[in-house]
C-alpha cells in the first residue's frame, strides 16, 4: 500500500402468521449480517481477494540459505510485483466504498523512463525506525532518483494503526521530488532473507544480488549485473535489527485478541436497546374473541406456468389446508411476574407448536435477558411485532393466540387469572425448597449414624 499517494477517498394467511412467529426472531438475518459486520471487518483486511501466494505466507518458515532454496521463492517475487497494485485497489474499494476505480492510486510499479533500471530489473531498499531519520531521509531520496522501492516490515514501535505510521513516513519524505514508493510488506522481507536494515536488493528474473547497508546506486547495479548467480555482497555499512513486527504477524495476533462474543454482545445490546416497546393494557378479566381467517381473492392468481390458482372472488380458508396442524401463541409483558407465571402454567394445557413473544424487557440487560428468559421457559422467546398486533388485533395482555381446525381463536387472561398463576408458582417453588431441606436433613441423620 503506498503511504505517499491519497485515495479520494409469502400468499397464504396461514403461512405468514406462522412465518412471522418463527421466522423472524429478535434479530432475523438481516440484523444478524449487520451485527457481524464488525467482526467480519478485520477478517476483509487480511484475507480479501487475498492471492494464493499471500494465503500460502507462513512467517515461521525457515529460507534455505542455498540458492535452490532462495529460488523457490522466485515465483512469490515476481507475483507480488504483477498482483500488488490490483490487489490493494480492490482491497480499498471494498473497504471504502469507492465506485471509480480510477480514483484510487497505489505504488507505481512500473519503471519511469529516466531511471537507471532496465526492464525486468527491480531495486528494493529495506529500512526500519530503528535507523536514524536522517539516513532514512537519504535513503527517500536516493530511491526516488533511481526509481526504487522502499519497503518497511510493519509499523513503527507503539503505532497502533497503520496510517500512524504512513504519517511518520510522509513526514520524513513529504519534500522529496519525486514523490517515493514507500510501502509496508513482510512478504518480501521473507522472499529476500532481510532481517536487518539498512539493505539493498537487486532482482532480475532467478538471479538476487543483496548487500547489507547503503551503498551507491551506481556501485551495487555494477556489481549486481556483473554477477552470474545469486549472491550476497556481504556487508558496507551500519545496518540495525529491525523494530517493527511482520505485519501479517501482527494482523493475525489482533485479530486472535479480539474478544468477539464480546462485541456480538455488544452490538446485540445496542439494537436490542433500539428496539420498540408496546405497552398494551393489562387484561383485567378473562375474555375470548375470534378473528376470521378466510381471505378473498380480488383477482386472479396464477403460477408461473399459468395454472390458475384462485379465481377472482373465491374465498379460501387457509387454515382448512392444515387440518392436522396447529399453532399457539403466547403474547405477554416479559417484565410482569403474573403475567410470565401465567403464560408458564398455560403452556401444559396448549396445542401444537408453541411460540412465545413479549411486548417489553429489560433493556439494561438486553440480550442476556432474553437469554434468561428463554432458558427460563425452555425454547426461544422473541420479540413482539407491530404486524402481530395488527394481524391478530391484540387488545390486551397475556394474550393466547389458537391457530387450528379452521379458526382463529384469542383468549386474553385477567388479573385474577393471572395472580392465581403467580401464586401456584410459588407455593411449587416453597415445596420444592422443603422437599430438599427434607432430603438433605435425611442424608445427614444417616450419615452421622
Amino acid at each position: 500500500m503506498s503511504f505517499f499517494n491519497k485515495t479520494n477517498i409469502a400468499a397464504l394467511l396461514i403461512t405468514a402468521c406462522a412465518g412471522s412467529a418463527f421466522a423472524e426472531p429478535t434479530l432475523n438475518d438481516a440484523d444478524m449480517a449487520a451485527l457481524e459486520r464488525s467482526r467480519n471487518l478485520i477478517q476483509k483486511t487480511s484475507k480479501m481477494d487475498t492471492p494464493s501466494w499471500l494465503r500460502q505466507y507462513d512467517a515461521e518458515a525457515p529460507i534455505e540459505q542455498a540458492p535452490t532454496g532462495v529460488r523457490r521463492w522466485i515465483p512469490a517475487a515476481q507475483q507480488i510485483g504483477d498482483d500488488s497494485k490490483a490487489f490493494v485497489q480492490k482491497t480499498i474499494q471494498n473497504a471504502y466504498g469507492v465506485e471509480d476505480k480510477s480514483q484510487i492510486r497505489t505504488v507505481d510499479m512500473e519503471i519511469s523512463p529516466d531511471s537507471p533500471l532496465v526492464k525486468g530489473e527491480e531495486l528494493y531498499y529495506f529500512v526500519s525506525f530503528a535507523q536514524p531519520e536522517s539516513e532514512i531521509k537519504e535513503i527517500l531520496a536516493a530511491a526516488a532518483l533511481v526509481d526504487a522501492r522502499v519497503i518497511l516490515r510493519g509499523m513503527r514501535p507503539g503505532d497502533l494503526m497503520v496510517n500512524q505510521t504512513a504519517a511518520a513516513m510522509y513526514g520524513l519524505g513529504k519534500e522529496i521530488r519525486p514523490t517515493p514508493k514507500v510501502a509496508i510488506d513482510s512478504r518480501l522481507h521473507k522472499v529476500f532473507n532481510i532481517s536487518k536494515a539498512p539493505a539493498m536488493v537487486y532482482r532480475k528474473g532467478n538471479q538476487i544480488v543483496s548487500v547489507r547497508g547503503v551503498a551507491s546506486v551506481k556501485w551495487f547495479l555494477e556489481k549486481a549485473r556483473e554477477a552470474k548467480e545469486t549472491t550476497s555482497l556481504g556487508t558496507v555499512s551500519t545496518s540495525y535489527d529491525i523494530v517493527e513486527r511482520d505485519v501479517v504477524e501482527e494482523i493475525q495476533s489482533r485479530a486472535a485478541a479480539v474478544d468477539w462474543d464480546a462485541k456480538r454482545r455488544k452490538a446485540m445490546n445496542r439494537y436490542i436497546s433500539q428496539l420498540p416497546e408496546f405497552k398494551l393494557p393489562t387484561a383485567v378479566k378473562d375474555a375470548t374473541y375470534r378473528i376470521d381467517p378466510r381471505v378473498q381473492f380480488h383477482k386472479d392468481v396464477t403460477a408461473k406456468d399459468g395454472t390458475l390458482l384462485a379465481s377472482k372472488g373465491q374465498v379460501v380458508n387457509p387454515i382448512d389446508h392444515f387440518p392436522s396442524q396447529s399453532l399457539t401463541l403466547f403474547v405477554f409483558d416479559g417484565l410482569s411476574a403474573p403475567q410470565r407465571a401465567l403464560v408458564k402454567r398455560e403452556m401444559k394445557n396448549a396445542h401444537g407448536k408453541i411460540g412465545l413473544m413479549v411486548s417489553r424487557i429489560d433493556k439494561e440487560k438486553g440480550f442476556q435477558f432474553i437469554s434468561d428468559l428463554s432458558k427460563e421457559y425452555r425454547q426461544q422467546v422473541y420479540m413482539l411485532q407491530q404486524r402481530m398486533i395488527n394481524r391478530f388485533q391484540l387488545r390486551k395482555l397475556p394474550s393466547q393466540i389458537y391457530l387450528g381446525n379452521g379458526e382463529i381463536i384469542i383468549k386474553e387472561f385477567g388479573i385474577r387469572t393471572q395472580e392465581e398463576a403467580l401464586s401456584e408458582e410459588k407455593e411449587l417453588e416453597y415445596k420444592t425448597q422443603d422437599t430438599a431441606q427434607t432430603e438433605s436433613g435425611q442424608v445427614n441423620l444417616i450419615n452421622n449414624n
